[in-house]
């Protein structure tokens, strides 16, 4: 869980930022509990089976930096557009976004369907950038993906709360349902 901040008071600004090629500013917590401001420029956003990442170049650092996302305290989209592409040379946004439920060797990918609702639906293209996105309202986007562990996709699309669920398959709605169900 983020500290002290919801997914949607984090991970949302972060997207609409990727989305909107605007830098973010963030309040973070590295690892030994030093607080930071930064000026990032997103660069994309992974689900890794627990907490969301965010690939950005640093301002800060004037490097590329991973970031936990839930070691994020606050986070806002800048005025400022983001600049020329500053990845480190072979990142690829798509499959940094891919790899917490599309894993090779994890057997034969499946065809699974998430369905955004406002406001995570404008953000449909940074959450899932693999996709391919049918509108079915101006509310509603239909993000059809391949996935090879349907667990994780679930976990995931539980982490984004309301407004996000499995469309397709049944077994991995079926999952995200458990996976929202506490233990007991």
């Amino acid at each position: 869980m983020i500290r002290g901040a919801s997914v949607r008071e984090v991970l949302l600004p972060l997207a609409r930022a990727l989305a909107e090629e605007r830098r973010a500013w963030l309040r973070y917590d590295d690892a030994g509990g030093v607080r930071t401001d930064r000026e990032v420029e997103v660069l994309g956003l992974a689900w890794r089976g627990g907490p969301w990442h965010a690939a950005a170049f640093c301002h800060r650092r004037d490097a590329f930096r991973l970031f936990r996302v839930d070691r994020v305290v606050q986070a806002r989209v800048m005025r400022k557009g983001a600049g020329p592409a500053l990845a480190p040379p072979g990142f690829d946004a798509r499959f940094f976004a891919t790899t917490g439920f599309l894993e090779p060797g994890r057997g034969p990918p499946v065809l699974a369907t998430v369905r955004l609702r406002r406001p995570l639906s404008r953000l449909a293209t940074a959450l899932f950038p693999s996709a391919l996105y049918e509108w079915t309202s101006k509310q509603v986007v239909l993000c059809h993906l391949r996935a090879t562990d349907l667990f994780q996709l679930a976990s995931l699309v539980v982490s984004l709360g309301g407004g996000a669920e499995i469309y397709h398959p049944e077994s991995a709605r079926l999952l995200a349902s458990a996976v929202r169900r506490p233990a007991g």
